[in-house]
């Protein structure tokens, strides 16, 4: 199961991860993803837009993180955000500059499917001598 989606800003892909570091990210500064999503409600735009642009901060720099760390033999696209062989996150100043508004709706449900992506456990298991994967059991 790919743990990585990718959004593209500025002309380059970047990559998007929601592991145990962005989990724990988002469990500090809201509580959990749950209560991210009632605070969101009843909110300005401005505090929306901020707490989106803040999560993608988060997801681009675990993605780039675990692109550098697990990833680094493999070959690098051409439009990947890599300088000197490594990939470099956005920060929130770049987010916001590089979005369109026009794509809210889409930033959405890129981000949510990310973290859902991020938090369906993937198990292995060994039946009579062969390897199985089944994702998304609990």
């Amino acid at each position: 199961m790919e743990k990585i989606s990718y959004m593209e800003i500025g002309g380059k892909q970047y990559p998007l991860r929601f592991g145990i570091g962005a989990a724990k990210a988002m469990s500090e500064k809201f509580g959990s993803m749950e209560m991210m999503l009632e605070l969101m409600k009843d909110r300005s735009e401005n505090e929306i837009f901020d707490t989106m642009i803040w999560l993608i901060e988060v997801l681009i720099r675990q993605g780039c993180a675990y692109k550098n760390i697990f990833e680094a033999d493999l070959p690098i696209p051409d439009n990947a955000p890599v300088k000197e062989g490594k990939y470099i996150p956005l920060t929130k100043e770049e987010i916001e500059v590089g979005l369109e508004i026009s794509s809210v709706a889409q930033l959405k449900e890129l981000i949510f499917g990310t973290v859902i992506s991020g938090s369906t456990p993937e198990i292995k298991t060994t039946l009579k001598g062969k390897e199985e994967k089944n994702a998304g059991t609990a």
